[in-house]
């Protein structure tokens, strides 16, 4: 399988273009259906009024936030009023992503729900990833983790702020951030630098846990030492897939690690094409980290997604929290057109047999409040998700949600963290 060079240019530069790719060369099915998983985290949280309608149906206009997903409406779920779990931690970005997909406060350091701090994308892979050359695939499009040194957060908080996907307690699966890394991993092409790079990663990450606190006691070392650890074993553990793209094909890939924006389009590719050979059935990528200072090249105001979700009511920065959503929706609306244009063995889309999850770890940045937070669901109709639909769920369990879209991909679960109510999103 091959991608013409107008089809990787279009797809990389155009937000909701779409690549047309052959039938994959291979793809283990169930019932002629291969279940997969992709996640998309958003960080800093996600206003309501930019995403959920008035109504139950999703029609026009829809929700600003929503607009470029206007294609692949019928296969849309707006679920609103979910709730994750209170926490006790100071740094509430770290709580918010760590229970996003774990549905547990991993600050407490222990645990009662049925997953043990094991995310709900890890779940899955373990279920319906392991028949592949990568259980999960996790990345984010935004380099080394966000900790700043001056704000005095703990070892903890900072573990948690940079990752959502965990095989337990300080087990963060590792984030891959490199186009070109992902890209030698699902072709296979052997690069000896590739292992030092990761090494060299690996330790600057280390440098920088070290000025988390003035002075790391016992048991903050303790904390360190095995999300270290944990990392290491994982990235040693790293297997290559055989997904087959040309070099030509791959240049243009390559080209895409400068821009942020297209940087994010390739990375999304990346994660379809994976989908798509079946190099992996379960994804995880988000386009930055929780209190990024990074600016983004969306909003008029010149600064960055974090600094804008404290909008305090002022128009011009909620107006600014819209434009960054709609430019994150543009990025959702190339991955959901990649999948759409991709055959499969079962005679439907790549997006039929794919349930696709945006979500935040809280709803209004300006109060980091784990309560009213919307999600989206997308694709899934081979899986039984339908769509064109708004439901209301004020005060459901993040949880709950969670444990559906574990059932919709053919696990017989029937708790997840600490709920056994699935959401009926069917």
């Amino acid at each position: 399988m091959t991608w013409s060079r107008r089809e990787i240019l279009t797809a990389l530069t155009a937000g909701a273009g779409t690549l047309a790719v052959p039938t994959p060369v291979r793809a283990a099915t169930l019932s002629g259906v291969t279940a997969r998983l992709m996640v998309v985290y958003l960080p800093n949280g996600l206003q309501a009024r930019d995403v959920v309608p008035a109504g139950s149906t999703l029609d026009d206009p829809l929700p600003t936030g929503l607009a470029p997903l206007a294609p692949w409406v019928d296969h849309l779920t707006v679920v609103s009023g979910l709730h994750s779990v209170t926490s006790s931690a100071s740094n509430l970005h770290a709580a918010a992503a760590g229970a996003a997909l774990t549905g547990e406060d991993l600050h407490a350091g222990s645990f009662t729900g049925a997953n043990r701090g094991r995310s709900m994308d890890q779940v899955a892979a373990d279920a319906i990833g392991t028949a592949s050359p990568i259980p999960s695939l996790v990345t984010c499009s935004e380099g080394l983790p966000v900790c700043p040194p001056d704000v005095g957060w703990t070892a903890r908080d900072c573990l948690y702020q940079n990752h959502v996907s965990y095989r337990g307690l300080d087990d963060p699966r590792p984030v891959e951030t490199s186009v070109s890394a992902i890209l030698r991993q699902l072709t296979g092409r052997p690069d000896g630098t590739e292992a030092a790079r990761r090494r060299i990663a690996l330790d600057a990450v280390a440098r920088d846990a070290k000025r988390w606190s003035p002075v790391l006691d016992a048991a903050q070392r303790a904390v360190v030492d095995s999300w270290m650890s944990h990392l290491s074993e994982a990235i040693d553990a790293t297997q290559a897939a055989a997904c087959p793209v040309s070099d030509a094909d791959a240049a243009l890939f390559l080209e895409a690690d400068q821009a942020i924006g297209a940087h994010m389009d390739a990375m999304l590719r990346l994660h379809a094409l994976a989908l798509h050979c079946d190099a992996t059935r379960v994804g995880v990528w988000s386009p930055g980290r929780e209190f990024s200072r990074r600016v983004l090249p969306a909003g008029s105001l010149g600064l960055s997604h974090h600094a804008v979700s404290h909008h305090g009511g002022r128009t011009e920065y909620l107006d600014d929290v819209t434009e960054i959503t709609v430019w994150h929706m543009d990025r959702v609306a190339g991955l959901l057109g990649a999948l759409a244009a991709m055959p499969t063995v079962a005679g439907h889309t790549v997006l039929d047999e794919t349930l696709v999850l945006i979500l935040p770890g809280f709803g209004d940045g300006q109060v980091h409040a784990p309560v009213g937070i919307p999600a989206v669901l997308a694709g899934g109709s081979a899986l039984g998700l339908p769509g064109g639909r708004h439901l209301v769920a004020t005060g459901t369990k993040l949880a709950s949600l969670h444990l559906a879209i574990l059932q919709m991909l053919g696990l017989s679960l029937t708790r997840f963290a600490t709920t056994s109510q699935p959401l009926a999103i069917w």
